[in-house]
């Protein structure tokens, strides 16, 4: 009998531990603990001399035995909870004594993960230049995941209880975000109504015939995060989607903002998504003027609450990190195009490697790199092969610091379906790049046809013949390159101009 009832004791053990974590109730420490020892009950039960321990044991002292485990695991589980919840309360009493240090105000800003994109790399830099001593910084993400939380600046107090610094691109980051999406389904309660929103914005997808994961899951990922007891003077959420229905439903504050990077329609949101929640934000900033028309449009009500804010670019970071790599290490000596950013559908690697494909049958030979990582990679594998073109268009993943490759690349190509404002088109631009750009929202707002770029269809054959004129021109090439890095940047480029969002006339 006993040999039957320990796979069940080790199977149960492990079960309700990741229960409980799942639920916040176990730390991941004391998650690990039980979890070993249900799978130690579920070894132990295959070892011949515990097997040969309880067939000879007497049914009475089985009995009591077994009770005793039962109450031990119990008593166990139970103070781990306890522990658990004394933890947490610690943690919160501390929270709420640097919210109060010194008189200081406290600002939240909240994102959807750390990783390295534009929006997060955009938010580095603005932490990196806030020096306002009035104010308490505190971050969190509702995926508490990602390459960023490494670089983050002293000054800024991380909520998140376990962050980790995986990216989120990889395999096993992908793992690791697929097991905090199960995580949000039971923690806060109302796992039927999540699941019942689930399928309905899948109806609703499947319906449109886009299907896109991030958008259905940001909902649930928002409902299943950390709650804070304590109010902030500011939150400020940083993206759309998870973030936005976060701050909106989830956070005590007395003011609270949005910031929005991408002509939400065009990325998949929708009404049903949303459910009003721009209705808690008093100001929502768009990073150009066609984003902010855009959103106008899908919610004229917020139009009086809505202003444009352009994107930051650190000129001299990028200078000196340009000087910090060598950048290309192929020893190719052709030309070279760059183009960087997440292998996503948006960025339309698909049409570039058509556009690279036309070029080669004209003869005209040219080296494409990209710098990213992203879900579209084995596809765009699987078409780079299937074209021929392993050696012309290379992946070269996520690197750290880009810098170097701009400085080093003959023309920066970014052909994308959409943008909000790109951080990487500004990047190559104030490093001097010949720039190529679809004509798209987004990218019109930056280029100037023929004077700091050229503006192209989104078309291969647009895109091509397009390359091949800067290809052939090295006059235009370095002339755009000029006027690119001379051009007069955004008041919003300025660190200091962020500061306006927290407090003043035009702030919230």
């Amino acid at each position: 009998m006993m040999l039957a009832v320990m796979p069940v004791i080790g199977m149960g053990l492990i079960l309700l531990s990741v229960w409980l974590r799942a639920g916040g109730k176990l730390n991941p420490d004391l998650c690990a603990l039980w979890s070993g020892a249900g799978l130690l009950f579920l070894l132990l039960e295959t070892l011949p001399p515990v097997r040969r321990f309880w067939i000879d044991l007497e049914t009475e002292s089985m009995g009591v035995l077994l009770i005793c485990g039962i109450f031990l695991i119990c008593l166990g589980l139970g103070g781990s909870v306890k522990r658990a919840s004394w933890l947490e309360q610690r943690r919160e009493r501390e929270m709420e004594q640097s919210l109060r240090r010194d008189g200081k105000k406290s600002l939240l800003l909240v994102v959807n993960t750390l990783g390295r994109a534009g929006a997060e790399t955009l938010l580095m830099q603005v932490l990196r230049s806030f020096h306002d001593a009035s104010y308490e910084v505190f971050l969190y993400a509702v995926i508490g995941q990602g390459e960023l939380f490494s670089q983050l600046p002293g000054n800024v107090t991380v909520l998140n209880p376990h962050p980790s610094t995986m990216s989120v691109l990889s395999e096993r980051g992908r793992w690791r975000m697929a097991g905090g999406v199960l995580r949000a389904f039971v923690r806060n309660r109302g796992l039927c109504h999540k699941l019942w929103y689930v399928v309905r914005t899948l109806a609703a997808m499947h319906k449109k015939g886009r299907f896109q994961p991030d958008k259905l899951f940001w909902r649930v990922m928002a409902e299943g995060a950390q709650r804070f007891p304590v109010g902030f003077d500011i939150a400020v959420a940083w993206m759309e989607g998870g973030a936005a229905y976060y701050v909106a439903d989830y956070v005590k504050a007395d003011r609270k903002a949005a910031l929005i990077h991408v002509d939400l329609e065009r990325a998949g949101y929708t009404r049903e998504m949303d459910r009003n929640c721009w209705e808690a934000f008093s100001a929502i900033f768009a990073v150009s003027e066609e984003v902010k028309r855009n959103f106008e449009t899908l919610y004229p009500k917020y139009a009086s609450r809505t202003r444009a804010f352009p994107n930051m670019v650190d000129l001299t970071g990028i200078q000196e990190l340009a000087r910090m790599g060598t950048g290309f290490s192929d020893g190719y000596l052709g030309i070279r195009l760059l183009t960087v950013g997440r292998l996503t559908y948006q960025k339309g690697y698909d049409m570039a490697l058509e556009a690279l494909n036309l070029l080669k049958k004209r003869g005209i030979s040219v080296r494409w790199y990209v710098l990213g990582e992203g879900e579209e990679r084995k596809f765009l594998e699987r078409k780079r092969a299937m074209l021929g073109l392993e050696e012309d268009f290379v992946l070269l993943g996520a690197v750290e610091n880009p810098f170097p490759y701009y400085a080093r690349t003959d023309i920066y190509v970014h052909a994308t379906r959409f943008e909000g404002r790109s951080i990487a088109l500004q990047e190559a631009l104030a490093s001097g790049c010949a720039v190529i750009v679809s004509d798209c929202s987004g990218n019109r707002e930056e280029i100037e046809n023929g004077q700091n770029g050229l503006l192209c269809p989104f078309d291969p054959l647009a895109l091509a013949d397009c390359i091949a004129r800067l290809v052939r021109d090295r006059t235009l090439r370095r002339e755009l390159g000029i006027r690119a890095s001379s051009q007069k940047m955004d008041a919003g480029f300025c660190g200091e101009s962020w500061e306006a969002l927290w407090d003043g006339e035009d702030g919230v």
